[in-house]
Formats: C-alpha cells, sequence, structure tokens
C-alpha cells in the first residue's frame, strides 16, 4: 500500500510521527474503544500517498474515497496471531470504509511465487 500510515489512539487518527490527522466526524465514528493501526489509502493505480496528503481538511469531500485498512490491534497484549482474530471479531462492528488486513504466513519462496502468480 501507497498510503499514509494511521494510528487509532481510541479517540483520534494520528500519523506515524505522531501528526493528528484531521478526519471528519463521520470518519472515526463507529471506530472500536481499542487502538488499531492501519494505512489510509485509495487504491491500486493512483498516486495514493500525494492525493491522501492533499485531503488533509477534514472539510473535503475527498474522504469519501478512503478507506482505513487495519493491520494490527497494538492494544492487545497478546501475540500477533491471536490480535489477528481479535480484529476478525471486530469486523462487524466496523464501519464501512474500514477494512481488515488479511496476511498470510509464508510458507517458502514457492508458497510466496504461487501466491503472486494467484494475484
Amino acid at each position: 500500500m501507497d498510503g499514509i500510515r494511521a494510528y487509532w489512539s481510541k479517540s483520534h487518527l494520528y500519523t506515524r510521527h505522531g501528526t493528528k490527522l484531521n478526519s471528519p466526524e463521520w470518519f472515526t465514528k463507529g471506530l472500536p474503544q481499542n487502538c488499531l493501526d492501519g494505512e489510509l489509502w485509495i487504491g491500486r493505480r493512483t498516486s495514493s500517498y500525494d492525493v491522501l496528503a492533499s485531503i488533509y481538511s477534514k472539510h473535503s469531500n475527498r474522504w469519501k474515497e478512503i478507506g482505513y485498512y487495519v493491520f494490527d490491534l497494538p492494544s492487545s497484549p497478546t501475540v500477533y496471531e491471536d490480535r489477528m482474530n481479535e480484529l476478525e471479531t471486530l469486523k462487524p462492528l466496523l464501519p464501512h470504509h474500514v477494512h481488515i488486513v488479511h496476511c498470510l504466513k509464508c510458507q517458502g519462496n514457492s508458497h510466496l511465487m504461487d501466491y503472486l502468480d494467484s494475484i
């Protein structure tokens, strides 16, 4: 993904450098009372980072184009695999623009090459 890293602190979104993202209220409404780590992303084949960097105004209508792709639950004390299972239980409660990034444990070079051929 070529987006902007976004950390949900249970009340606000922050960049990886700690800058508060000025997201509209509707974008964060419905996010859980768990810290989340993810990425704001528009999609493949776009200059996602450049577009996102221009959308910092909470009043921009372009926020509707952005998805929040969550890949970790850092507020959980459990191991990674268990955190991923916890994220899956949150999935039905999340707003439509929030997505869980599924991770696949690589079993070796041939597994990786087979996967790359399939996408």
